[in-house]
């Protein structure tokens, strides 16, 4: 079949006939001598009398045009296996040579391979000029006349007797012969084995490589089997339309079929049951969904109608997939007479998709992630060491700069001898001994010394090479070896370090340098000492120094050792950082209050995380093999707050057997140069103290200072170790492209259900309302965690119900959070206080009922599928001032028992480029978590109306907007706006609210139930109130009338008297009179 799934080519005993089976073309016929064919794309490759033909299925002339000239083939046996991939057209021939055929610029091309595997090993074609060579267990993928680029090992025995290149070249799937049945096994082209999936033994097989699913038949069953490659899993397993299927073919996109057998009997007519097999022959070209989505009786009922004029025998398409192996290959039959129209099925109107099979567990492949470092394998000596075990790891750090000292000794004592270091006395000329002694000239003062010393040090390093043998075979660790096999130093640069590092951990060695280097305005350590140090006075090393102290070598490439001003020269000061000494003593590093980076370790599996499976397989896939060109990966792992970024960070770094170095860019330099030197010292020393670096809170730098941008990009892009990338979903970091990026969704009701159950049981606390958590915060593991830590404090008898003290806790999170820019408000309204027209009631009643009922509508009722928005609901509230437009927003809360915050303009705004909308962030993203509504008063001076850009004042407003508008497309909660100037709002904000609400001036009735509702019964009065008359006399809104009885009531307080209705006449006045009118009367709002 075509790669398209439109033409069939059919074999007959003189030839070949093309069917269309999706369009008009009429059948065409080749007559000609075949030994084999296969359709390239929409291609037909004949191997005809040792040439090789290639015609052109599209198009509707009777005749099949050829392509290019015919092409040598020097060929007696064998067969073709295509593989078409990006365009790219090849067949690998399998006979008594291996031809690799490409067509090159519209010819093919011809180059025997039959060197680049042993006779006996299995060769498959991936494209191009990409091949499998599998022997006994071992795969390796070749790029012909070239090295391997990979190479696995079958992760169950087997025999290869097929394979298949999937997605482009992206993947490969690999079919495996065993005693007990077959297996498809899904790889990585690095090499990394995804998945298998069990078979049963069968003959015929093919793969749908863009779509990455696998068709198999069980002739034992008589069913056939679809694959999903992607997944490692079998879809559906249907009764074959025909008995004895002798072909099977599917197109490149897995959309249609075609089969070949022996029709079934009920579809078979008395006389030709009993009558010759040719006539019972059959082939069927259908949907892919017809046959595996439909259940067997309707499959049966939908099967088309066979052929009865057929007179010849079986015709049948050639299956890409069969296999070049030793079985013996499935009856190759003739044509039979079919006609096209009756023959195909028919192409529905809309492609129907497979009935859901019940999905089986995703596998996440064991083993180191090589993408994140090598984990150090344990160390096994066999030969018994003499020596003596280290008590501890200091003491063999004592012992190493016993060695260093006695090293520096020596040193002396080669000076004293040669006059370098002398007093001068007897000196004829100025430093004339150091002078000759420099030169090489001068010797023989202090012989014995000399002697005595280097035998000191021989003896100690055969003493410690003993003693740390005999430690390693009794299991004791020790610190310097380890960092040695870290960082694949060898023994020169193992002196060279720890050298480096003597004189800042023993004194008396700083001093022993000093001594030695003899002038006070040298560095304590640098390349001319060391040379010394390590050779003696007469040492020719200087090149070896300079040599371990190239960029590119793993002292200064790893950071092991600095060099102030980047570069060796003679005297340049060589220093070591205080992590790596940190380590070398053995202690642990504990993050204080102001430390930028604190290490994590692991508390769970991967495989305990409550991640998506997919997502962690994926992750694990791209990390398993190591980058093939070399760099180190960068990994970005987007999410929300509390989403689980850095447990996953700590749970992958524990495949390699390191801790997550978390490094908080929060308590970085915010300017760009800064930044950028910070944020490289700690990616070195997160390096040095044996640990996956992990980057926290990115965003804070300065992203419109370009200069500090890309000192940050070479930071990233110079950095020899892979780095993880903590970030929100949103962000971009600075870092070249070819990162990986996985995004963590947020945890639905039933997993946060699950997940709280989980954590509460394994810390051993009780909660009834489990349900009700989950339900009412839509936080992540990480809070979720650090909710419970902060409400076990207050938690006296763990077997109590602590629902109420872990509510408390979550709220008050969501209160932290929301605190630097929100206030939160505790008095809010209720019905009795609120006067408005019935129509507004009314719609505050309905978006109530929104709220309430989302999960209903949404989840239940299937609108979810519907909606290309998000459930958010937004209301924006507009009047004149004193409507109770804030006052209803508390109403609402109050309605549906959720927190309510106000924001606050003046503390979320920021006169820094990128501040105002990271605090915009916070507070949308702290509302959907915690459930509650958060009230913009007075939005016009957020929510304005944008403008023509005519300075960069404009150009950074609009873009407040913008990212407000995109914001609330995706928000999940709860939003109320308030404005007294609803014109002034954005069009582009007004579309986008759930309900646009207008608080009208309160006519006179209003006004008399406003003045009825403001005087609390509690307040003493005396004589009648004319609520009536005020309202007619007064026309305020329902702001003013509040402040005015408010004012009564202090007024008669300060006079000792009841409240009269005196004292509501003055306080209108003087409310009046302070909006500047000196009459009352007008109208007040």
């Amino acid at each position: 079949m075509s790669r398209n799934g439109r033409y069939v080519a059919l074999r007959r005993p003189d030839g070949i006939d093309i069917v269309d089976a999706l369009g008009p073309a009429p059948r065409r016929s080749l007559t000609l001598e075949v030994l084999d064919y296969v359709c390239v794309g929409s291609m037909l490759w004949v191997v005809s009398d040792g040439q090789l033909i290639r015609y052109a299925m599209d198009g509707t002339e009777d005749e099949l045009p050829e392509i290019g000239e015919r092409t040598a083939l020097t060929a007696s046996h064998g067969r073709l296996y295509p593989v078409t991939t990006r365009d790219r057209h090849s067949a690998l021939w399998l006979g008594y040579e291996r031809l690799l055929v490409r067509e090159i610029d519209g010819e093919a091309e011809v180059e025997d391979i039959s060197n680049e595997a042993p006779a006996t090993a299995f060769v498959g074609l991936l494209g191009g000029r990409r091949i499998l060579i599998a022997e006994g267990q071992t795969l390796r993928v070749r790029d012909v006349g070239r090295s391997d680029v990979a190479e696995a090992h079958l992760p169950i025995p087997g025999q290869v007797v097929a394979c298949a290149s999937l997605f482009g070249g992206g993947a490969m799937s690999v079919l495996l012969e065993g005693e007990e049945g077959d297996a498809f096994i899904t790889m990585r082209p690095a090499g990394a084995v995804i998945h298998n999936v069990a078979l049963p033994s069968s003959e015929l097989w093919a793969a749908a490589d863009n779509r990455g699913v696998g068709v198999v038949y069980d002739p034992e069953a008589d069913r056939l089997i679809a694959l999903d490659l992607r997944y490692g899993k079998i879809q559906a397993r249907v009764e074959a339309p025909l008995r004895q299927v002798a072909d099977v073919s599917i197109d490149a996109d897995g959309k249609y079929l075609t089969l070949a057998g022996l029709r079934r009997e009920d579809e078979l007519d008395d006389d030709e049951i009993d009558g010759d097999e040719d006539v019972q022959t059959g082939m069927y070209h259908l949907l892919f969904t017809d046959l595996f989505g439909a259940s067997v009786p309707a499959m049966r009922s939908a099967r088309p109608a066979a052929d009865k004029r057929s007179a010849g025998k079986l015709a049948t398409s050639r299956s890409a997939g069969k296999r070049p192996h030793t079985r013996t290959a499935p009856k190759r039959s003739t044509r039979a007479e079919l006609d096209a129209a009756e023959g195909a099925q028919p192409l529905p109107s809309e492609e129907e998709e497979a009935t859901p099979q019940p999905s089986e567990p995703v596998v996440i492949p064991q083993g180191p992630l090589l993408g994140l470092g090598t984990p150090l394998p344990p160390m096994h000596i066999s030969e018994h060491s003499g020596g003596r075990p280290y008590a501890n790891s200091s003491e063999h750090l004592d012992a190493l700069l016993d060695m260093v000292t006695a090293r520096a000794y020596l040193v002396i004592t080669e000076a004293w001898d040669s006059g370098l270091l002398s007093f001068g006395a007897n000196d004829a000329l100025p430093f004339q001994r150091e002078v000759l002694a420099l030169i090489g000239q001068s010797s023989g003062l202090a012989p014995d010394l000399v002697e005595a010393a280097g035998n000191s040090v021989h003896a100690q390093i055969v003493e410690m090479g003993e003693r740390a043998t005999a430690s390693i075979q009794a299991g004791l660790e020790l610190p310097f070896t380890q960092l040695l096999r870290e960082f694949s130093l060898n023994s020169d640069e193992a002196e060279l370090l720890i050298s480096v590092a003597a004189p800042r951990l023993r004194g008396e060695i700083a001093r022993l340098y000093g001594i030695l280097a003899n002038d006070e305005n040298r560095p304590l350590c640098d390349p001319y000492l060391l040379n010394l140090l390590l050779g003696g006075l007469k040492s020719k090393q200087h090149g070896n120094i300079t040599r371990l102290l190239s960029p590119e070598r793993p002292l200064v490439k790893y950071g092991l050792v600095r060099l102030e001003g980047g570069s060796e020269q003679p005297f340049t000061s060589l220093s070591i950082d205080d992590a790596l000494l940190q380590r070398l003593r053995g202690e642990h590093h504990s993050a204080g209050p102001s430390d930028i980076t604190t290490l994590r370790y692991a508390d769970r599996s991967l495989e305990q995380l409550l991640v998506p499976d997919e997502l962690k397989r994926d992750i694990v896939l791209s990390l398993l093999a190591r980058p093939r060109d070399g760099r180190p990966f960068r990994v970005l792992l987007r999410g929300r707050r509390g989403s689980g970024r850095r447990t996953l960070g700590a749970s992958l770094a524990a495949r390699i057997d390191k801790p997550l170095a978390v490094i908080d860019c929060e308590r970085l330099p915010r300017t760009g140069l800064a930044f950028a030197h910070e944020l490289g010292d700690e990616l070195t020393r997160a390096g040095l103290r044996g640990a996956v670096a992990c980057v926290s809170a990115l965003e804070v730098f300065d992203a419109t200072d370009p200069v500090g941008v890309e000192h940050i990009r070479a930071v990233f892009r110079n950095c020899p170790a892979p780095i993880i990338i903590r970030t929100t979903p949103e962000f971009q970091p600075p870092i070249d492209p070819g990162y990986l990026s996985f995004s963590l969704p947020p945890l639905s009701e039933s997993e946060r259900f699950a997940f709280w159950t989980d954590t509460l049981a394994r810390r051993g606390f009780h909660a009834e309302g489990i349900d009700r958590l989950a339900s009412r915060f839509r936080i992540g593991p990480g809070t979720i965690e650090a909710v419970i830590s902060s409400a076990a404090a207050h938690i006296d008898n763990p077997d109590e119900d602590a629902t109420e003290a872990f509510d408390r806790a979550a709220r008050q999170h969501i209160q932290t959070r929301m605190s630097s820019v929100a206030t939160y408000i505790t008095k809010l309204a209720d019905w009795h206080q609120v006067a408005l027209p019935e129509d507004v009631h009314d719609s505050i009643r309905e978006f109530i009922g929104r709220v309430r009922h989302r999960r209903t509508v949404y989840d239940n009722w299937g609108f979810d599928a519907r909606m290309s928005t998000s459930r958010g609901l937004t209301a924006l509230f507009y009047g004149p001032p004193g409507t109770g437009k804030s006052m209803v927003a508390g109403l609402i809360a109050r309605e549906l028992g959720l927190d309510l915050y106000r924001v606050d303009l003046a503390r979320i705004t920021s006169k820094w480029i990128g501040e105002t909308e990271k605090n915009l962030a916070e507070v949308f993203d702290a509302a959907e978590d915690g459930q509650c509504i958060i009230l913009f008063d007075e939005a016009d001076s957020l929510f304005a109306k944008r403008t023509e850009v005519k300075s960069s004042v404009d150009r950074y407003a609009n873009l407040e907007v913008n990212y407000l508008l995109q914001r609330l497309d995706t928000f999940e909660g709860v939003a109320i706006l308030t404005t007294n100037l609803e014109g002034s709002i954005d069009k582009a904000f007004k579309r986008r609210m759930s309900l646009r609400l207008a608080f009208p001036f309160p006519d006179e009735d209003m006004r008399v139930r406003l003045w009825a509702a403001h005087i609390p019964p509690e307040v003493p009065i005396e004589g009648d109130f004319d609520f009536a008359e005020l309202a007619r006399r007064f026309p305020m809104s329902g702001g003013y009338i509040r402040n005015s009885a408010l004012r009564a009531a202090f007024l008669a307080a300060q006079e000792n008297v009841a409240m009269t209705h005196g004292h509501l006449e003055r306080a209108i006045h003087l409310e009046y009179r302070e909006m500047g009118k000196l009459a009352p009367g007008g109208r007040l709002e």
